[in-house]
């Protein structure tokens, strides 16, 4: 009801001006309680819808640092794995290939020092015949 229809309203009843008066202050007190609880509403609203939007983002960041740590982990590991893989390759070829065993059991290094030395004798001699 607008304050011209509750006027009009009373003005056909026949009522002391005194109670008139206090009616009307009760319906602009109503009104006013009404506008402030409408305001704190309307604010309680803007603030919950501030927290949820914080809230959210702080989820939403949460769960990309998650990601990104496990993204990162994933990677190592897969580098790891890779690069594991690759030794293991090259050892089994060595291995298929021999080189892993040859002149091990024949030769010791003293053995390969004499003969570098006979080697670089005979060089030396070769270059004086000539």
């Amino acid at each position: 009801m607008s304050l011209k229809n509750f006027m009009v309203y009373k003005s056909f009843h026949h009522k002391p001006v005194c109670i008139l008066q206090l009616e009307l202050f009760i319906y602009i007190l109503y009104i006013k309680v009404t506008v402030s609880n409408v305001c704190c509403q309307y604010r309680n609203e803007l603030r919950a819808a501030a927290h949820y939007r914080r809230h959210s983002m702080v989820q939403t960041l949460a769960a990309w640092r998650r990601y990104v740590i496990v993204t990162q982990r994933e990677r190592d590991t897969e580098q790891a794995r890779q690069t594991t893989h690759n030794k293991m390759a090259a050892f089994l070829d060595a291995a298929a290939s021999g080189k892993l065993w040859t002149d091990r059991t024949s030769k010791t290094p003293s053995d390969e020092t004499e003969m570098s030395r006979d080697s670089d004798r005979m060089d030396a001699g070769t270059q004086q015949v000539t």
